[in-house]
């Protein structure tokens, strides 16, 4: 049931989004994990990765009767998790398969992504672009 505007929409609003790390490559340089790569690239990569992270949880949630953008009365803290770290995953099966990332990396985007996350999403929900803040 994922919109497919979300696979358009996402990618290039990600992409726009990486932008805001201009700064801090100029200023790493060749330390960056994004050195001699593209952010626009690379933002559209972290958007499909995010979308395609969230196709297994929303067809479980879907099987088990839970609607889009519904939380379950039981269940829900374990619930609200999983929605955080699955695209956390997919976004980070991305970045290592196009940037070779080591698996200690790939475990502290995974570890990190969940709070990033929900800070982004309770400022969308505080700008009335996002109906909840999770």
């Amino acid at each position: 049931n994922k919109p497919w505007r979300g696979f358009l929409v996402v990618p290039v609003l990600t992409a726009a989004g990486a932008l805001v790390l201009l700064p801090l490559e100029w200023l790493l340089g060749d330390h960056s994990p994004f050195a001699g790569h593209s952010l626009l690239i690379a933002g559209a990569i972290a958007g499909l990765g995010y979308m395609f992270g969230e196709l297994p949880n929303s067809l479980i949630k879907r099987r088990l009767g839970i609607g889009a953008g519904e939380l379950p009365e039981q269940g829900k803290v374990i619930t609200i998790a999983v929605d955080q770290l699955d695209s956390a995953i997919g976004v980070a099966i991305a970045y290592s398969l196009w940037l070779g990332i080591s698996t200690e990396v790939v475990g502290w985007y995974i570890v990190s992504f969940p709070l990033t996350a929900l800070i982004v999403k309770d400022w969308l929900h505080k700008n009335a672009l996002k109906q909840s803040a999770v």
